[in-house]
């Protein structure tokens, strides 16, 4: 190696060097703002954050967003330098949005790293109209947002997850309290326990093994503000439990059962009441399962068994009786029938009613 060379590769050493201690550096008083818990009549709250360049070239800030649109970054972007400091300010605005939050917001600056993540928090307490608007249920010092829980559609052999959420609009720490579950569902809230102001969420598990029931599922469930409390509340629960045909082979559908069905036109006056018939027919091949056949009309009764079976090609005839008092009001009942077609698994069947 000759003294020429020796001396290239010594000058790109200590320029390599010099630059890893060039350029600015963003040093920030603190990355974490927590407003405590403030009242939502505040409107907007404010925070300031200081940062310093403690590098040896000027800082200057190019960028900064926060990941809710409810949070307004402010910075300025006149050159800071070494040594200096700036402050850039983020707004909180609480309007209608009682309950705790976190919420982010992303600097970016010629530094290396080139992005900060700077965080509020705080706990919003809603005003009366607002926690009025958004939980209007109330259960003593527990507020829901909704009188009953519509769990959606689930499959058969599967589980089925959703939420619920609450506010605890007293002065005092919640332990929510769920009761009277069917098997087939489990309810936790989260958290446990709820401080003044905050929201809890209920967190809703349909366990479809455990409903020995098809399509709309109804029953009720206990909630309490905390164990022993007397403000209770009943409040529905309705989950639609539908068969799962999902693996079925080509195969398989093409040996699938076929429902059709056919409502008599003659109404027969029968003691107390009108009696109607229903054919139900499988002109498929596979047995049609029937598993359901319901209507919402109360008092009116059919002789079909659940979970009954009609072989390929055969029919069954299913009686309808329609007690007098309900057939004044409805000319026409309509019952809903959930078999295994996989085609058609929920019929819709229209049953007149002939009066006098």
């Amino acid at each position: 190696m000759t003294l020429l060379q020796r001396n290239v590769i010594l000058f790109l050493a200590s320029v390599t060097g010099l630059s890893s201690y060039a350029g600015a550096k963003i040093e920030w008083s603190n990355l974490r703002h927590d407003f405590g818990a403030f009242d939502e009549s505040m409107g907007i709250a404010t925070a300031e954050f200081t940062y310093t360049n403690t590098g040896d070239e000027p800082l200057v800030i190019t960028g900064a967003r926060a990941n809710c649109g409810c949070t307004t970054p402010v910075y300025s972007t006149d050159i800071v330098q070494p040594g200096d400091s700036g402050t850039l300010t983020v707004s909180y605005d609480a309007g209608g949005r009682p309950g705790r939050f976190e919420k982010k917001v992303y600097v970016d600056a010629n530094t290396e790293p080139s992005r900060s993540v700077l965080t509020i928090a705080g706990v919003v307490i809603g005003t009366p109209s607002t926690i009025g608007g958004r939980y209007p249920v109330s259960v003593g010092p527990l507020r829901l947002a909704h009188s009953a829980a519509l769990l959606g559609t689930v499959k058969s052999g599967q589980l089925k997850s959703t939420f619920e959420s609450g506010y605890n609009a007293s002065a005092d720490t919640l332990s929510p309290v769920v009761e009277n579950l069917p098997k087939w569902l489990s309810v936790n809230p989260v958290p446990e326990r709820v401080s003044p102001g905050e929201q809890v969420s209920f967190s809703f598990l349909v366990n479809s093994n455990k409903i020995s029931d098809w399509d709309i599922v109804t029953d009720t469930i206990t909630i309490r503000p905390f164990e022993g409390s007397q403000d209770v509340f009943k409040m529905p629960v309705v989950v639609t439990v539908n068969e799962d045909f999902s693996d079925l082979t080509d195969k398989e559908l093409a040996n699938a059962p076929v429902v059709a069905v056919e409502v008599s036109t003659q109404t027969n006056p029968v003691a107390g009441g009108r009696s109607n018939d229903i054919t139900v027919s499988n002109t498929g091949k596979d047995p049609l399962v029937l598993h359901k056949l319901y209507t919402r009309t109360e008092r009116v009764t059919t002789n079909l068994k659940a979970e009954q079976k009609v072989k390929g090609g055969k029919s069954i005839r299913v009686n309808v009786f329609v007690p007098d008092e309900v057939a004044k009001s409805n000319p026409v009942v309509i019952f809903n029938l959930i078999t295994n077609d996989p085609l058609n698994p929920r019929s819709t069947i229209k049953i007149p009613v002939v009066r006098d």
